[in-house]
Formats: C-alpha cells, structure tokens, sequence
C-alpha cells in the first residue's frame, strides 16, 4: 500500500512541476472517489469483520438489494470475532431472507461503539407483517437465531430487541465489552 501512495503522490508531483494544476486537481479527485469506492467499511478497524461484510454486501448487491451501512468497529475488543460473525451472520441473512423478491427492498446495518457498549443494528423492509417462516430443515424449530442472538447478549451483559413497524423490521443486539 505504502508503495502505491508513494507512485500516486510522485504522479502528482509531477503534474504539479509541469504546471498541469487542472490534471493534478482531476488525479486527486479520481484517486479519492476510486479509495472511497475500494473501502465500503472504513469505518470497521476488524479485518476479520471487515471481510466478512464486504463478501456479504456482495451476496446482498446480487439479490438486487439496497445496503446502506453506518459501521464503527474498533480493531480490538472483548467481543470474540466467532461471536461478531455469529451477530452479523444472522440478522444479515434474515434481512436477505425478508427482502429476497421484493421491490425496493433495502438493508440498513450499523455497529457503533461507545466505551463500553457494542450496539449493532439491522433494519430492512418487509413485506406486510412479520409472518411464521417456513422451517429450512424440517427438524429444527424457527427463531434459533433469534435464540442465539439472546442467549450472547446475556453472555455478554447486554440486550437483544427486535420490533417491526412501519414496514420495516428492526433487531439490535447491545453488548458490553468486558
């Protein structure tokens, strides 16, 4: 990366002792839209999270979804990183469930951290009311997300709220960083 910044900054250079301020304005914008296009979760200091997201945004995008994302993780917590995957992996993959073939259907997923306290959010819309889902496996029960995101925020003494109004679904989990 350092390398890159070093051949982008001698380009600029370059057009600037030549007098090319005009073509030296145009490389920095391109260069700063291409940077805040190349890094959706800036925000998010957890590589392991950070990649994560940026595979599940894919699979959002490619089911014709709208993500809007307001992310603030720092890089090192309490909170284990099988655990976040956990967080994450279930409401996501609920909201993509919810808004699978629907018109304007939209995820919005936030994480903000304020000393002590993890609050990770996920909104999208849903179709009327929420409504009974079909088992994926015949076996096993609904709702075991909804189990496993409670019985983690009691493990680390927070809260797990979900509500639906206004066409939209909401699910937050509060966690304390121990």
């Amino acid at each position: 990366m350092r390398h890159d910044i070093d051949n982008h900054i001698y380009a600029m250079e370059g057009l600037l002792d030549r007098g090319d301020f005009q073509d030296a304005k145009d490389y920095i914008h391109r260069l700063s839209e291409q940077d805040k296009a190349a890094v959706p979760f800036a925000d998010c200091r957890n590589t392991v999270i950070a990649s994560y997201l940026e595979k599940k945004r894919e699979d959002i995008i490619s089911e014709g979804i709208t993500l809007e994302t307001d992310l603030h993780l720092p890089a090192d917590l309490n909170v284990s990183n099988p655990d976040l995957i956990c967080i994450y992996g279930n409401m996501l993959d609920n909201a993509i469930e919810a808004c699978r073939n629907m018109d304007n259907a939209k995820i919005i997923l936030e994480t903000q951290y304020d000393v002590p306290y993890l609050s990770i959010s996920c909104s999208n819309t849903i179709s009327g009311t929420v409504r009974e889902k079909k088992r994926r496996i015949p076996e096993l029960e609904r709702g075991i997300g909804m189990t496993i995101l409670a019985g983690l925020a009691k493990q680390y003494d927070g809260r797990y709220t979900y509500r639906s109004e206004n066409g939209m679904f909401h699910t937050e989990i509060i966690l304390k960083n121990k």
